[in-house]
């Protein structure tokens, strides 16, 4: 997504000579806002905890009632999927590194919570 925008971004610059200026540095904007949020995901860790009717991820809580899925893509990356959003928000998707057991351990609390578990790619913004 990000090179199409690029690649469109591009060829305006070419076609259009006048603002040819004004094109270049929004271009330059408009790369350095993408470069900065891949690198703020990139290097942010996240905490996860679960409680009894609640999990937090980087000390933003969610209850038990408000998640309508756990989605676990790769068995890698997971997203968290609350009632009121149509599609996993970024602030609630991350991997777990550790060990398998960490998302064995997720899971279960999951099944006895009631929550539904999806494996495969899920929707999630960016």
């Amino acid at each position: 997504m990000v090179v199409l925008s690029l690649l469109n971004i591009w060829q305006v610059i070419q076609r259009n000579e006048v603002n040819y200026f004004n094109n270049v540095v929004l271009g330059i904007i408009f790369v350095s806002i993408i470069i900065v949020a891949v690198i703020r995901r990139l290097f942010k860790p996240k905490t996860l905890s679960l409680d009894p009717e609640s999990m937090s991820i980087n000390n933003k809580r969610l209850e038990v009632k408000d998640i309508t899925a756990i989605y676990i893509s790769n068995n890698k990356t997971i997203g968290i999927k609350p009632k009121k959003h149509r599609i996993v928000p970024v602030s609630l998707c991350f991997e777990l590194i550790k060990n398998r057991n960490d998302i064995d351990q997720l899971i279960k609390w999951a099944k006895t919570k009631e929550i539904e578990v999806k494996y495969g790619s899920f929707m999630k913004w960016i």
